[in-house]
């Protein structure tokens, strides 16, 4: 997977997600604060090949944090199961 994406976090859960999962993550060289940034960084990281080797090695070097961690998971997992009930 590996793929670098640039995210600005708004106020509803989908434009908040990648942004939780690089904070878990600790990884914030992803993260843009301002429309203008979001650009610049994204365009950075798709065009400059250190930058965005530099954003795949962070990915792989952290990815572990998400993708190993169960409790993680189940917790993810009932939050689903919630919300799914109380549809």
């Amino acid at each position: 997977m590996e793929m670098p994406v640039v995210t600005f976090p708004g106020k509803f859960l989908r434009g908040r997600l990648t942004f939780a999962m690089y904070q878990r993550m600790k990884l914030d060289m992803m993260v843009a604060s301002t429309p203008k940034e979001y650009i610049d960084l994204s365009v950075r990281i798709a065009t400059d090949p250190a930058t965005g080797k530099e954003a795949r090695r962070a990915i792989r070097e952290t990815s572990s944090v998400l993708y190993e961690n169960q409790a993680d998971v189940m917790a993810y997992e009932e939050m689903l199961k919630g919300w799914c009930g109380r549809a």
